[in-house]
């Protein structure tokens, strides 16, 4: 007489202990492995009198905390200057991964004397390197810009990259190493269980050789989403139903 209830408490226990795995395993979908992220400026002159050099950088901790830094510098030795700067901003968890960064460089030479030797010189980089495993299936959504706008004498690029570890997947966007740019993008797609990296860059450089002032500057933006795929509807009635035979053979040989 009491069959009905021990099949139905069978069935209720096995499908609770199968959505709390599927639970745990949307869980550890993404898993974080390695970081880096960082900030670099230099700036030098050199002249026929002396020269003089700096450069500043700043490096995450690696633990995926969040990371929101900066460097600048900057020299000046008679009629030559130079100066740079970076900055990041960006933020890593197991559901996005987002990011802004910029680089200035700025190089300048008033008034010029022909009859010395005049190098100005500056550069500025700041870059991230996120890898990750996928365990199941993911959807994902990459969306920002890239930007240069780099002058005469000055050369530089932003970019940004997802590629995965065996090279089944391979994903690349740039601006022109010289000239000016700004590139949007908006990409989505599915991203199957492997190992992953994401890399971004903004870089500059300035020089100034004779009486100019010389400058430029590169950022990107991003921010990358995941989802989980959604499972379609036959399969979880498919999974319940062997969740049911498996607990209505288990209370029948409990009887």
């Amino acid at each position: 007489m009491c069959m009905p209830k021990v099949r139905s408490k069978a069935v209720f226990a096995a499908l609770s202990i199968s959505l709390m795995g599927l639970g745990h395993a949307a869980d550890a979908a993404v898993v974080l492995l390695s970081e880096f992220r960082d900030t670099f400026a230099s700036a030098s002159v050199n002249t026929s009198i002396g020269s003089e050099s700096a450069s500043s950088s700043r490096n995450s901790s690696g633990d995926f905390s969040d990371f929101d830094d900066s460097v600048a510098v900057g020299v000046s030795l008679g009629a030559a200057s130079a100066s740079a700067s970076a900055q990041q901003t960006s933020q890593i968890s197991t559901t996005s991964i987002s990011a802004s960064g910029m680089a200035t460089a700025n190089a300048e030479i008033t008034p010029f004397d022909p009859s010395f030797f005049t190098v100005a010189s500056a550069s500025a980089n700041t870059g991230l390197s996120v890898s990750f495993e996928l365990t199941t299936p993911q959807l994902f959504d990459l969306s920002g810009a890239l930007s240069s706008d780099p002058g005469t004498f000055s050369f530089g690029q932003a970019g940004v990259s997802l590629n995965s570890q065996d090279g089944s997947f391979s994903l690349s966007l740039s601006t022109p190493f010289f000239g000016a740019q700004t590139t949007p993008f908006d990409l989505s797609g599915t991203l199957f269980p492997n190992i992953y990296t994401l890399t971004a860059n903004a870089n500059i450089g300035a020089n100034a050789f004779s009486e100019e002032a010389v400058s430029g500057t590169t950022d990107f933006s991003f921010a990358l989403h995941f989802s989980a795929v959604p499972i379609p509807a036959a399969f979880w009635l498919f999974g319940t139903g062997l969740i049911g035979l498996a607990g209505f053979a288990k209370t029948r040989k409990i009887a």
